[in-house]
């Protein structure tokens, strides 16, 4: 693999994490109260620019 499919692998765990975590949070603690679900959703929004960033890199031509 390379390091965009690993980036892109990393984003889908952390999503899926994410939303497992959103189903099993009452609902009190969905908002910015549940500090598990703030890490979570932190970590999958730097996964998604990290993977775009890495996307961008190698769309861009050599010089």
């Amino acid at each position: 693999m390379n390091g965009t499919s690993d980036l892109d692998d990393q984003v889908t765990k952390l999503y899926a994490a994410y939303t497992e975590h959103l189903r099993r949070c009452p609902g009190s603690h969905v908002r910015a109260d549940c500090l598990e679900g703030m890490r979570l959703r932190k970590a999958w929004t730097a996964a998604q620019w990290a993977a775009l960033k890495a996307r961008r890199a190698d769309a861009e031509p050599s010089q």
